[in-house]
């Protein structure tokens, strides 16, 4: 007996390739995921830009920079599903040929006092098309990269441009002080989450550094922008290390620069208070708080004696957002119309 439609079916198999179809979702967005296992950050680029914009050679996580090569950046849902998919469409063309086989032995099969048979168990015509791989969601904010153009879209965060590479550091900025805003705003549902899950002292820490450390990442926030944005003058010497963590070395350097500094881009009220809440973010950084006698003198603030300390509320890094967004908003500015 010869199965010679599945040995043919067999043999196609091994010369072709199954295709399984990505949709892209209703905007026109393919999903992606990060490659990095440290990351696996989903994100989405605009099918156009995808064929037309990207290179083979490149592609790169917008959370984290990684870079790799196009064909790496399945989402793990795609690869789940193809693999089912193609599957499903091996098992068709398998079954589908053994019931060819079936009915053609059973057709040809000598008549006598033995009577022989071939039966195939399952359904005949079993699928063989595939279906593709339906999109995720579509994602809440999209992206339009300021250098090559390439779309693309995220939740949460985004540093980098898929397509390119190139980190926005002003994107950064307002990503970082977006993210700030964010977790304070939550922070309530975060206690009460923590509250049930490990108890109420432990939601209490956890949240009381979640605020503390709001203090910190707007400075370094500001910081990193100043520092990207500037750029000394020829034959002059570069500032010192972390200066733009200090207001007042920080305003310096700009005034010497371009002509401005913070006292042109912030009220004096603006300013001392910005002051005071940079001076706070130093001492939970150096001192885990504690009030000393350099931070009264540097800060003005009158609230403390020397001994006690530091409570920051989610007012504070509420006004710290503020204040950053304008100075760095103004900088920006500032350096946009300077010759």
């Amino acid at each position: 007996m010869t199965l010679k439609n599945i040995l043919r079916e067999l043999d196609r198999l091994k010369r072709e390739k199954i295709s399984v179809p990505i949709e892209f979702d209703e905007l026109g967005y393919l999903d992606r995921e990060c490659p990095a296992p440290s990351c696996l950050f989903v994100f989405k680029v605009l099918a156009q830009d995808w064929t037309d914009r990207f290179k083979d050679e490149a592609v790169f996580c917008p959370l984290c920079g990684h870079e790799a090569a196009a064909d790496k950046w399945w989402t793990t849902e795609q690869i789940t599903r193809a693999r089912e998919e193609a599957m499903t469409l091996l098992r068709g063309r398998i079954g589908n040929a053994l019931h060819r086989d079936a009915r053609d032995f059973n057709a040809t099969a000598p008549r006598g006092f033995v009577r022989m048979s071939m039966k195939v168990s399952g359904t005949g015509h079993a699928r063989t098309a595939a279906i593709p791989v339906a999109a995720a969601a579509v994602l809440e904010q999209t992206l339009t990269c300021d250098r090559c153009g390439a779309g693309y879209a995220v939740v949460g965060s985004a540093f980098f441009c898929p397509c390119c590479g190139h980190n926005s550091v002003e994107r950064m900025f307002d990503g970082s002080l977006t993210k700030v805003r964010t977790k304070i705003e939550r922070l309530d549902v975060v206690r009460e989450a923590l509250r049930i899950a490990v108890g109420a002292d432990q939601a209490e820490v956890f949240c009381r550094s979640t605020i503390e450390n709001g203090l910190q990442d707007c400075v370094v926030a500001f910081q990193h922008l100043a520092e990207r944005l500037y750029s000394a003058p020829v034959g002059s010497k570069p500032p010192a290390p972390n200066v733009f963590q200090r207001l007042d070395g920080g305003s310096d350097v700009w005034r010497a620069t371009i002509g401005e500094g913070y006292e042109d881009w912030l009220t004096p009220v603006e300013l001392q208070e910005l002051r005071v809440l940079f001076q706070r973010r130093h001492l939970l950084a150096h001192r885990e708080g504690l009030i000393d006698a350099k931070y009264l003198q540097k800060s003005g603030d009158t609230t403390y004696r020397i001994g006690q300390r530091l409570v920051v509320s989610a007012a504070d890094v509420f006004r710290m957002v503020v204040l950053v967004e304008k100075l760095g908003t103004a900088l920006r500015a500032a350096l946009a119309t300077h010759p």
